[in-house]
């Protein structure tokens, strides 16, 4: 009976983060994201976009991005869960001078 307890529980709560991580996120253009986001990051982080374009790749029928700049040994960057190529950039941009930087984005 507590077996049973338990195993209801547990399903119950592995439906709710599942229910949590498939949840869409709404998407909101750059100005509203970084409206309370000091101006000078903001610009920064443009910068880095224009400067490193993300380029596309195709793996077992999924699409990967991500960037390759700078020169030496190699760093590769892996984000979390929400994150894309970009979301190191401040210290991508420092690395560069004496590190070939890569970082990808997973596909959705």
């Amino acid at each position: 009976m507590v077996g049973k307890v338990v195993l209801i529980i547990l399903s119950v709560v592995l439906l709710a983060i599942a229910g949590v991580y498939l949840y869409p996120t709404p998407q909101q253009s750059f100005a509203e994201t970084y409206a309370r986001v000091d101006e000078a990051t903001a610009v920064s982080l443009q910068t880095f976009r224009q400067n490193h374009p993300p380029q596309q790749l195709e793996v077992a029928g999924e699409t990967w991005e991500y960037t390759v700049f700078g020169a030496g040994e190699t760093v590769l960057f892996l984000h979390g869960m929400t994150g894309a190529y970009d979301i190191w950039w401040q210290v991508m941009d420092k690395l560069a001078a004496d590190y070939q930087v890569i970082s990808v984005t997973y596909p959705p």
